[in-house]
């Protein structure tokens, strides 16, 4: 067979009118053309002639500017990071000269950074193509211009360099993910995808830990204290605590009863935790201060309860994938897909194939053996 080249697949891109504009102008409106198709499709669908299409140059103009694609996608990512690091280091030293800002400041400003510009995606495109987007010197020196200036913020003058470096790359780590993957792991989590509160209330909470974390004093060693100090690991040694009497989870009766109501609630959609607590003749905190006792939650339990009747109803094939989300209370069949691929590793559609092989190759196995 001979050589042949697959069709790349026809894409309409917008054609802006030609006018006449200066050098920087022109370069300027290649770079913005660029970095918007960077980051809506990553660094592979960029196309010379897309983007003189869009800004209304001809292709050699843009070759003129840059003189490869592979130099205008460089030119990209370095005005990206450099101007992602520019902003950072600014919020910084705004809050280290305004003592009302602080940590809280820091983190929701650097969220919105990465949320609202398009610094998160296109750090993720960069990862993801085998790119290293702090690999050039400038982001290496301003990446340590952003560690300095967060030390500096710091009220003890004995606290470690690395110490602070591991709290910038811990900070970096978590509001990148959220940027990238917040949805999806909140709503894995059990919050509703869409809903803004849980990012928010993990924001303010990741900036309490790095507050509490940053502003200790001399005297309040850690663990972690001893790892930046020496570089080795540190195992920190926990006292084995008794469990409480009633912590057997199968046999305390107020689980098992618990279980019972959650299972009746349940077609009812009316499972929450202080209708249950009054079928159980307790209060809803009463009810909770119980289940912490036992190290479990009501969540927990209603997971649980959920779970073993999720596994049954489409095991035994008496209910489809939405007459089962509806006999678990979910309130679509969203909730109920996101929360069954938590508790197996796939969606309620795949689980019915696999029981259907696993049915198939037994009735194959038992006439072979006939």
């Amino acid at each position: 067979m001979g050589n042949v080249n697959p069709k790349r697949p026809t894409t309409h891109v917008a054609r802006s009118k030609r006018r006449r504009r200066t050098a920087d102008e022109a370069r300027l409106e290649i770079l913005m053309a660029a970095e918007a198709q960077f980051v809506a499709s990553g660094p592979d669908s960029i196309r010379l002639q897309d983007i003189a299409t869009v800004v209304g140059i001809s292709h050699p103009a843009v070759l003129h500017h840059f003189g490869s694609r592979e130099e205008l996608v460089r030119t990209v990512v370095e005005r990206a990071i450099e101007d992602l690091q520019s902003e950072l280091i600014q919020t910084i030293t705004r809050a280290s000269g305004a003592p009302n800002v602080g940590e809280m400041g820091i983190v929701a400003a650097v969220s919105k950074l990465l949320r609202e510009q398009r610094y998160a995606r296109l750090f993720g495109w960069l990862l993801l193509s085998g790119h290293d987007p702090l690999l050039a010197p400038t982001p290496r020196e301003n990446w340590t211009r952003i560690v300095d200036a967060m030390h500096a913020l710091r009220p003890n003058p004995a606290a470690k360099i690395e110490d602070t470096r591991f709290a910038v790359a811990l900070l970096s780590f978590a509001l990148l993910g959220e940027a990238l993957a917040g949805g999806s792991i909140f709503g894995a989590s059990g919050y509703e995808a869409a809903d803004p509160a849980p990012g928010q209330r993990f924001r303010d909470w990741l900036s309490v830990l790095l507050r509490d974390h940053l502003n200790r004093q001399e005297s309040q060693v850690t663990a972690i204290d001893n790892i930046v100090s020496t570089g080795q690991r540190s195992v920190v040694q926990v006292e084995p605590q008794e469990p409480p009497p009633s912590s057997h989870v199968e046999d305390d009766s107020l689980q098992l009863r618990l279980r019972e109501v959650i299972e009746a609630s349940l077609p009812n959609a009316d499972a929450s935790v202080n209708h249950v607590a009054a079928k159980l003749n307790l209060s809803a905190r009463t009810l909770q201060r119980r289940l912490q006792e036992r190290r479990t939650t009501f969540f927990d339990e209603l997971e649980r309860v959920r779970q073993r009747l999720a596994e049954r109803y489409l095991t035994e094939g008496n209910m489809n994938v939405s007459q089962s989300s509806l006999a678990l209370g979910f309130s679509d069949l969203k909730s109920f897909e996101r929360a069954f691929h938590r508790w197996f590793g796939c969606s309620p559609r795949e689980w019915r194939k696999r029981i259907g092989y696993v049915r198939k190759a037994n009735r194959d196995s038992t006439r072979s053996l006939a």
